[in-house]
């Protein structure tokens, strides 16, 4: 089973709200059609099953669409760090065989560093206003393709995601991750965690980690939820959200917690709506933990893979 199939049940039930990115409201129907879209753009522009795409930029409307639309049409999400350094962001471009990247517009620069290192790069493509000659723009491609796009099938063990390690020890490692291990984690959440059908989350893990690709997937098993999508973990927007929108579910990892923790001006916001605090991604200190409970009244739940 393809992983993508996951965000198709929600449109059974009807169109509804399910992405709240910066004040804007997206549905279900307007995700899945800019998807289709995109894949069918990707398809035009020579992209073929089992082509790895490099994702790199912050989290945003068009970095779900872009990882729905290339796992649709059956090729291989390579999302990169943004904040990487160049001989990195060089090295994975290299290393992967990618010959196609999507990015915004503020990494052009490094983009095209990367691309010069690549024999048969072919297309960069600009999420943003303008689109620099030689490069495609995000939203054009969007717009000028059609909106239904037949599913690519997909074995157990068809890679659709290759997540380089952040290369501590040597030089970063592609992770393979397959269609059937996503599938298992994300199933495997519902199941234990038993958060309701109509579920609001905060997605504020980057989506070039595991983790954040594992709460997306999860998210699409919460057929009338919503997620509130952060470009990136500032404290005060973070809190604003969780206010505002009456969150229910915050995955987040310990780094998080210890700045939420430490952070002075948290009691000026309602948190109450949040039933499920969670941690990954590293070890949750026992400290961390207690001085949460004191300060929010919340318990954080720990998880490991």
């Amino acid at each position: 089973m393809n992983i993508a199939e996951l965000a198709l049940k929600s449109l059974e039930l009807g169109e509804h709200v399910s992405i709240i990115f910066e004040g804007r409201e997206i549905t279900n129907y307007q995700m899945n059609r800019a998807a289709n879209k995109l894949g069918n753009a990707l398809k035009h522009l020579g992209v073929q099953r089992r082509d790895r795409i490099i994702l790199q930029m912050p989290n945003c409307p068009e970095v779900l669409q872009s990882f729905q639309a290339i796992w649709r049409i059956g090729a291989i999400v390579v999302p990169i760090n943004y904040q990487v350094g160049q001989e990195e962001i060089n090295f994975i471009y290299q290393d992967s065989g990618a010959t196609t990247v999507i990015t915004s517009a503020e990494f052009y620069e490094k983009v095209e560093i990367a691309k010069s290192k690549v024999p048969g790069f072919k297309n960069i493509i600009i999420v943003g206003s303008e689109a620099p000659a030689g490069t495609c723009l995000f939203q054009k491609l969007v717009d000028d393709s059609p909106g239904e796009l037949e599913m690519a099938k997909a074995a157990d063990d068809d890679v659709a995601v290759l997540i380089y390690t952040s290369g501590t020890t040597g030089r970063p490692k592609g992770v393979m991750l397959t269609h059937a291990g996503l599938r298992f984690s994300a199933t495997t959440q519902q199941e234990t965690s038993n958060l309701p059908q109509d579920l609001v989350t905060i997605a504020v893990l980057p989506l070039c980690h595991s983790f954040g690709i594992a709460m997306m997937n999860g998210a699409f098993l919460h057929f009338r939820g919503k997620v509130v999508l952060m470009r990136q973990f500032k404290l005060e927007p973070f809190f604003e959200n969780i206010q505002k929108y009456r969150v229910q579910s915050v995955p987040a990892v310990p780094t998080m917690y210890v700045y939420m923790v430490t952070y002075p001006d948290a009691k000026k916001y309602d948190v109450s709506s949040v039933k499920m605090w969670l941690s990954g991604s590293a070890p949750l200190s026992l400290d961390t933990r207690r001085q949460f409970k004191e300060k929010f009244g919340g318990e954080i739940a720990e998880g490991w893979g």
